[in-house]
């Protein structure tokens, strides 16, 4: 997806997400711009139980910029998830209702790479 931010700053990124399967989860790769977000998909319970979870944190600048989602290696069953939403929310703004932290997600700055 591309996607433009009215001004810089700091921005959680939160998805709502189901998943029945609660035992062989595979794992997100969330690319925002030049940060790479991971981490192995919980399971909701129920493929119409949706949960917002917070993957952590990008800092970006104004202009457009690009959101990647993909498996993050093979998959453990025969899907990843069913992704409904992304949200870039400026930190310190409120949070979606019944959101919750994402455990063992990791959040790298690719251009600390170059």
């Amino acid at each position: 997806w591309t996607f433009q931010t009215k001004k810089e700053g700091t921005y959680e990124v939160w998805i709502d997400w189901a998943l029945p399967d609660k035992g062989r989860t595979s794992k997100l790769n969330l690319t925002v711009s030049t940060f790479s977000l991971s981490a192995p998909v919980p399971g909701t319970g129920s493929w119409d139980k949706y949960q917002w979870g917070r993957m952590g944190r990008v800092e970006l600048g104004k202009g457009v910029h690009r959101a990647i989602v993909r498996s993050a290696g093979p998959l453990r069953s025969n899907y990843l998830m069913d992704l409904r939403e992304v949200r870039l929310i400026p930190q310190g703004s409120k949070a979606p209702e019944g959101g919750s932290e994402w455990k063992d997600s990791n959040a790298v700055d690719l251009s600390a790479d170059r």
